[in-house]
């Protein structure tokens, strides 16, 4: 992932140009798609939104180089899918968060589905045990011994 430094110009905009203001094109790509989404998180049920983050699950660990080959625009949409699915979830749950924090994608990523672990939602295992692929091996997780239980 990829961050370009945008400096303010002196109306405040940005003027395209190398300077302070980090900008990640991920947490862009990312507003972007939550701007158009048909309805704000709470017109949705919470049961709806969960079904649509474990299909963005299923679609984000088929994309999973683990899995099988995909081109990387695919996979660039299932995360870009996966991580407004999560969004919009949160938001619902009252879990703080918001595209700007998708600066590293699996850092907020990882944040978001501990939250919810703890609320009692693994993602993961849900994933799982609604049909889905195994889910990738997020870095620094060794799955080795789930396994082989």
């Amino acid at each position: 992932m990829s961050t370009v430094a945008l400096r303010k110009g002196p109306d405040g905009a940005g003027g395209g140009h190398v300077g302070s203001t980090m900008m990640s094109m991920y947490s862009d790509l990312l507003a972007a798609t939550l701007s158009t989404r048909p309805e704000e998180p709470g017109d949705a049920s919470a049961g709806e939104l969960l079904a649509a983050l474990i299909d963005a699950r299923r679609r984000l660990a088929a994309v999973s180089p683990t899995v099988g080959p995909s081109t990387p625009t695919t996979a660039l949409a299932a995360h870009i899918e996966y991580d407004a699915a999560l969004i919009a979830f949160c938001e619902a749950r009252d879990i703080d968060t918001h595209p700007d924090r998708f600066g590293t994608p699996g850092s907020e990523r990882r944040r978001l589905e501990e939250e919810l672990a703890r609320a009692g939602i693994d993602v993961e295992a849900l994933t799982h045990a609604s049909g889905g692929p195994a889910p990738p091996t997020s870095p620094g997780r060794d799955r080795s011994d789930e396994r082989a239980r």
